[in-house]
């Protein structure tokens, strides 16, 4: 029986730099429960390289259109923090899971939002988890609204 897979975008996994490119791409391509379905990058040129390279079906200058795709159920975010909170929200508001590098959001404030809203569309939040202040503490592994049911 073939295991159905998570079917993964990332934003900011460019050929040219990155975490995207060096761990992102390659731990997700080497755990058999993922396909990576799409990249988004900040240029349509460096997206398409990205998917040509990695064999990437779908490539993305806008990560908010990578977002909406039905190809996609869980969004890897590896792009700046400040970027983080709004991506998240995002993604989540598209009730897709969502993993992100650490940290979280910029503040606690943003984690909680995003908590929040993970909760309300019954999606997962899972962070690449390092402490550093009261926005990380909020929880220290996976965060899924299921699991507190």
């Amino acid at each position: 029986m073939e295991i159905e897979k998570i079917r993964v975008g990332i934003i900011g996994a460019s050929m040219r730099n990155g975490w995207g490119r060096d761990a992102h791409i390659p731990a997700l391509s080497a755990l058999p429960e993922f396909e990576i379905t799409a990249v988004s990058t900040s240029r349509q040129e460096t997206a398409d390289e990205t998917a040509e390279h990695f064999g990437i079906p779908h490539a993305f200058a806008d990560p908010y259109k990578m977002i909406q795709h039905p190809d996609v159920d869980l969004v890897s975010i590896c792009v700046r923090v400040p970027f983080h909170h709004e991506l998240g929200m995002a993604s989540l508001d598209a009730r897709k899971h969502l993993y992100c590098e650490w940290p979280l959001a910029a503040t606690t404030e943003q984690v909680q939002h995003m908590r929040d809203l993970a909760s309300a569309k019954g999606s997962t939040i899972s962070w690449d988890y390092k402490p550093a202040g009261p926005a990380s503490s909020i929880a220290s592994e996976t965060w899924s609204p299921r699991a507190t049911n």
